[in-house]
Formats: C-alpha cells, sequence, structure tokens
C-alpha cells in the first residue's frame, strides 16, 4: 500500500484519517455534552453506555490526543454537531473539548 506513495500523499491520507475517522469518533460518539467529558464505554456493537464510571486516565489521554491533533493540524474547529451553549449547535461547526480552556 504504501510502496510508490509519496509523503505529501502520505501525510494527506494520515491527516484524513485522523479527522474523519479517529477524532470524529470520539466527536460524535463519545462526547457527554450534559454531564461534561467523554463517556466511559461503548461495546462492539456500537452501542454506547452512559451509564458507565468515566475514567479519569481514559479522559486525560483523551484531552491529550486532541491537545496533540491541535498542535499538529493547528485547527480548534472541525466540521459536526456543536457544544450545547457555545454559539455553535446546529450550526454545523464542532468547538474542539479545548477551546473554553
Amino acid at each position: 500500500m504504501l510502496k510508490g506513495m509519496s509523503i505529501e500523499s502520505l501525510k494527506t491520507s494520515v491527516r484524513t484519517v485522523l479527522e474523519d475517522n479517529i477524532l470524529r469518533f470520539w466527536i460524535d460518539k463519545m462526547q457527554d455534552d450534559e454531564n461534561g467529558g467523554f463517556y466511559g464505554r461503548i461495546d462492539g456493537h456500537n452501542k454506547l453506555h452512559p451509564e458507565a464510571d468515566k475514567g479519569a486516565i481514559l479522559n486525560a489521554r483523551i484531552l491529550w490526543t486532541f491537545s496533540a491533533a491541535y498542535r499538529v493540524l493547528k485547527e480548534s474547529r472541525v466540521e459536526g454537531r456543536g457544544i450545547p451553549g457555545d454559539g455553535n449547535e446546529g450550526k454545523g461547526v464542532f468547538s474542539c473539548p479545548l477551546h473554553r480552556l
């Protein structure tokens, strides 16, 4: 797969996977808009378990991931659903969880 792929093409591919798959999953599926932070469990059938405990280590790792993504991508906004109360709710804009820090 990587054979014959240019560095620029690889960078574009990795960025697309990061933005469209990895970060998008945490933004759309795991963000707890009601209580803040991120949910602690989603099972192998993509069923969210909002009652599951939220682990400090999990939330710290997610925070680190978004921090690293911001540092690398230099963007704090990603297309998405918006956060209640941030002025972007329902406007198709997601404000990174770090924007309030």
